[in-house]
This record gives C-alpha cells, structure tokens and sequence, in this order.
C-alpha cells in the first residue's frame, strides 16, 4: 500500500501536466484501486482544509440579520419614502419589504456555513468517485472506438489523475480566496493527457476521446429536460380536461 505522500506526488506530476506521472498510472499492478484511493485522498484532504477557511470566513463575516435591518433602517430614513402617499405608504412599503426580504434570503443562501464544510467531507468524495466512474466508461469507450489501447482500469487510473487540479482549492484554508473555473479547466487537459498517455492516442483522437463523454452527457441532460418538460405539461394538460 503506498503512503499518502506518494500519492500526493503522483497528484503533483499530473497537476504539472508530466507525462510520465499518467505513464505510471497505466503501468501500475491495480490503476482502477489506486485512481479510487488517489480521488479520495484529494477530495478528504481539500474538504478538511475547506473546514478551516470556512470557520474563519464565518467568524469574520458580520450577521446578515443585524446587515438586514441596518440596511433596511438606511433606506427608511431616504426622502423618497415621505414622497410616498400616506395612504398607500402601508402597502407600498409593505411590497417593498418583502422583495427586500426575499433578496436577502438568496444573500444567505451564499453565507459560510461551517455544517455544510463538515459534511463536504463525506459528500465531496461520493461525488467525485460517481462522476469520475460515469466520465471513465464514456471515455473508455469512445477511447476505443478510436483506436485506444489501454484496458478499462488504465482507463480509470490515468482520469483518476485529473482531479489533481483540485488540489488548488487548498488556498480555501484563507478566508474569502477561490479558484474559480481555473480548476474546471485544468482538469479537462488533466483528461486529454489521460486518455493520451494511457491509449496512445494522437492529440486529435484523445481530444475527441476527451470531450465525446461531456457532450453526450450535455446531451443526455438536455434530452431529460425535453422530456421531463414534456411530461409535466401532459399531466396538466390531463388535469385541465
């Protein structure tokens, strides 16, 4: 069993796009078991990080409630509120508030919440392990419809690799830093080198092996939509007779 040291190394040599590093993974006893054990360890490790930034953020971050009402207490003191009727100010107010209030509540749905970072670090794993599973047997295929060499776990161990780019979400440990789309990005040519390596792909080939699974699934969830869409009005249609 290797040591999380060494998959961390492993995790660096993708992250810095070295061939060598998806070479590897291919040519291990068990690619499938150590991709698995290698995406946990990334997912645990980035989750228990995001704990700290989160509790720090949280303890920094003013109480939206107190924000709310200050607010709100500003806005009543504005000279476009005495501009309203008395005898409609009841009601306009009344409109107001409540769009206020519901504009605050989205605001807080975006607020630290340290429960929701502990219990990223059960479901972050889950996630990723159901993605990366659906992602490597969609590539797979398409890799072999291509002319792809490597086995399914090879397959497997060398995507495995393209969750390294997570490893940049480590900055969450400060308060109020983020990643963005970078990480999003750098997985797909994580991917392409992948695929690449593990089946000996020309670079045409592995880019169409890489972005043939995002398409179908883009697919497959615009046909659902369609479809679900579809079904909801038949049911009221139905209803309405």
């Amino acid at each position: 069993m290797q040591t999380i040291a060494a998959y961390l190394r492993l995790c660096a040599g993708a992250l810095f796009l070295r061939d060598e590093s998806y070479a590897e993974m291919r040519d291990s006893p068990n690619p499938f078991v150590r991709g698995l054990l290698l995406i946990v360890i990334v997912a645990i490790s980035v989750s228990l990080v995001a704990i700290v930034g989160t509790v720090l953020k949280w303890a920094t971050t003013p109480d939206f409630g107190r924000m709310q009402e200050a607010v709100w207490e500003g806005m009543m003191k504005m000279p476009w509120v005495k501009e309203i009727p008395p005898g409609q100010r009841e009601r306009v107010l009344g409109i107001i508030r409540a769009q206020y209030d519901f504009g605050w509540g989205i605001a807080k749905q975006f607020a630290p919440r340290p429960l929701r970072a502990i219990i990223d670090v059960i479901t972050s794993p889950i996630f990723l392990v159901v993605g990366w599973l659906v992602y490597g047997l969609l590539a797979h295929l398409f890799a072999k419809l291509l002319g792809g060499k490597a086995r399914l776990g090879q397959t497997y161990g060398c995507t495995a690799l393209a969750v390294s780019p997570r490893l940049l979400n480590l900055v969450s440990l400060l308060p109020y830093t983020a990643i963005g789309g970078l990480a999003t990005i750098w997985s797909l040519i994580c991917n392409y080198l992948a695929l690449k390596n593990a089946h000996e792909l020309t670079p045409g080939r592995a880019f169409w092996a890489t972005a043939l699974p995002i398409l179908t699934l883009l697919l497959l969830v615009v046909l659902l939509t369609i479809g679900g869409g579809m079904a909801i009005v038949n049911l009221i249609g139905r209803s309405m007779r």
